[in-house]
């Protein structure tokens, strides 16, 4: 935790690594199996729907960004660790996504908003427990709806091959490997 939490000081000062290698720590088995279990769930339909590839990038970044917004919006001692971060993230893309292709009626309005709004109680429910880093669901919930239109752009680019996906998960593997070896190192 020491040499790979989200501090947001350290973040801040260019320990860019923190904000992926925090979303790898957990501060207990509870969390730890809320998120395998909730994310595996949300996980299968991003691959489903996009591909590993592109749900892992698309994922990973959001989850950079969340880290790197929570710290900076947060005190200097602020500290968080947890896969929620990625999970939250998820749940927001797949509400993106899932907003876009909804099928739209003769009547707009709130209803083509179903699968947004859904996701978002959901996430207002869930994210609210004892010792969960809140303001990190929260963003990261919105950096994942705002990834839903590169998801989009990615497709029409045919990110949708074998190849690409392939690369795509090794680049993530990377990025996480890097992170970790920076942390460490």
């Amino acid at each position: 935790e020491r040499r790979g939490g989200a501090a947001a000081e350290r973040i801040l000062e260019g320990e860019w690594w923190r904000t992926l290698t925090a979303t790898t720590l957990h501060a207990d088995s509870e969390h730890f199996l809320g998120n395998m279990l909730s994310g595996y769930f949300i996980f299968n339909l991003l691959r489903r729907r996009m591909g590993p590839g592109t749900s892992m990038t698309l994922l990973t970044l959001a989850a950079a960004l969340t880290n790197w917004t929570v710290a900076a919006v947060s005190p200097a001692y602020y500290f968080s660790i947890g896969f929620s971060t990625v999970v939250f993230a998820g749940l927001g893309l797949l509400a993106g996504v899932e907003t876009r292709h909804f099928p739209r009626g003769l009547r707009p309005g709130l209803r083509s908003l179903t699968p947004l709004l859904g996701a978002f109680f959901l996430a207002v429910m869930t994210g609210l427990g004892e010792r969960s880093d809140i303001k990190a669901h929260f963003i990261g919930f919105g950096f994942g709806v705002l990834m839903a239109p590169a998801a989009f752009w990615l497709a029409r680019r045919g990110s949708e091959t074998p190849a690409w996906q392939l690369a795509a998960v090794l680049a993530v593997y990377a990025a996480y490997g890097a992170a970790w070896w920076l942390a460490i190192g």
